[in-house]
């Protein structure tokens, strides 16, 4: 998978760092609030995954399938939701993640 990369920007001990950081910040704002985090597939599964076990808060969980790729490497500017219902986020306290923005 590396093969194809010209240099590494950020080593496992910088990203593992941050993800702490970014875990404590999520948990010290949330704390006493239900948070409901809903991650975009499937790019944000590995850090969605490596970010949640950090945080030591209930959470409800969602995702959402989306595309606007569609093979490519760059996107095509249309956005496809890939599912028929999307989640009930009325009234919640919303974390998206997602790999790229």
């Amino acid at each position: 998978m590396q093969a194809d990369l010209d240099r590494v920007l950020f080593d496992q001990a910088t990203i593992l760092r941050r993800l702490d950081e970014i875990a404590a910040q999520i948990s010290a704002d949330y704390r006493d609030r239900e948070l409901t985090v809903i991650a975009i597939l499937n790019g944000s599964l590995i850090f969605m995954a490596d970010l949640l076990r950090r945080i030591p808060l209930p959470l409800r969980l969602d995702c959402l399938s989306v595309a606007s790729y569609h093979g490519g490497l760059q996107t095509s500017g249309e956005v496809i939701f890939r599912q028929i219902a999307l989640p009930d986020v009325a009234g919640r306290h919303i974390l998206l993640l997602d790999d790229i923005l």
